[in-house]
């Protein structure tokens, strides 16, 4: 497998130091934020693999009837990411795979299936499974 052009979309510090270690041989771009990552997805796409969490703890003021769903404030998550790819991102600049590691088992779900229907090939793995695995080669999710 050769170096590949890697994403991780995650908010908690240490699991970002995890996979630095175990994808030290590739090219990766961290992204602790909804905003960051969209700036990650746009300027060095098309990545071959993105790690996407779902909670990522990272809230902005929400306007219309957000406000008073979520108290004024409202949490971005991995399936905003994904909505960014799928309506706002040019397909040619896409994630060539994706794997969702979040613990979330309501949303984690949710966003495979979105990725599924986007034709993204994807997995679903909790962080702790990842530890000391190499990525995915290129096409990979699309033969399991």
């Amino acid at each position: 497998m050769g170096k590949m052009l890697i994403l991780v979309l995650d908010d908690d510090l240490d699991r970002h130091k995890h996979f630095a270690h175990n994808l030290a041989d590739h090219e990766v771009i961290h992204a602790q934020t909804y905003e960051r990552c969209l700036q990650a997805l746009q300027n060095w796409s098309p990545f071959d693999l993105v790690y996407l969490d779902h909670d990522l703890n990272d809230h902005a003021v929400s306007v219309g009837p957000c406000t008073q769903m979520y108290g004024g404030l409202r949490e971005y998550d991995g399936r905003d990411v994904i909505r960014f790819i799928t309506n706002k991102l040019p397909k040619e600049k896409w994630p060539k795979q994706a794997i969702v590691h979040s613990w979330n088992d309501t949303e984690g779900p949710e966003m495979v299936d979105m990725l599924n229907k986007a034709g993204i090939p994807v997995a679903k793995e909790r962080y702790h499974h990842l530890i000391g695995l190499m990525p995915f080669r290129p096409g990979e999710l699309a033969e399991r």
